[in-house]
């Protein structure tokens, strides 16, 4: 191997041909500079969401499949959110008593920035509802289902334990994995 007068190793493929010259100190720093510019783009499309995570190496669909709860008005609320894009959402009260279920299927929408559920809310005893006249009337020994238009939750985070959820009409909702 030569040196040329700067310093750097020249390396030929023969030594009468010196057409693949390579110079090791250049082509490190420009590996190093392609890696850095790799993880920097990498990293800033990882961060999809308003608050995190700011990086990970999981896909958005592994992270959000699972049992996720939350406390939201009194109700204890569990998501059951599967792989093969089954929904399932339970609520009781804080007595342990059923109050309400939701079934069906999510999905992302393209971008996956909102989580899009499709589901039939379904409650038995205990639920009021108003007549024509505003009086209050219960289902005592009935079920009632009531099948949801498409509901539409921005999502602000996702990583493995957390998921934070809203849309126009309610709070953030911020659940936790189980």
């Amino acid at each position: 191997m030569k040196k040329n007068k700067s310093g750097h190793l020249i390396v030929f493929k023969t030594s009468k041909d010196n057409l693949f010259r390579v110079f090791y100190p250049e082509i490190c720093l420009l590996i190093l500079i392609l890696l850095f510019i790799i993880l920097l783009f990498g990293m800033t499309a990882c961060k999809k969401y308003e608050d995190g995570p700011f990086i990970s190496l999981t896909s958005k669909e592994k992270r959000i499949v699972g049992e996720w709860t939350t406390i939201i008005n009194g109700i204890d609320l569990t998501w059951y959110i599967k792989g093969n894009k089954d929904f399932l959402e339970t609520g009781y009260n804080l007595e342990g008593v059923f109050f309400y279920s939701k079934n069906g299927n999510w999905n992302f929408d393209d971008e996956k920035e909102y989580l899009l559920i499709n589901a039939t809310f379904s409650r038995t005893s205990g639920f009021y509802y108003f007549d024509e006249n505003g009086n209050e009337i219960e289902f005592n020994n009935d079920t009632m289902q009531i099948i949801q238009p498409e509901l539409q939750y921005k999502i602000y985070r996702l990583t493995k334990k957390e998921l934070w959820i809203g849309n126009l009409t309610e709070p953030v909702y911020k659940f936790e994995k189980n």
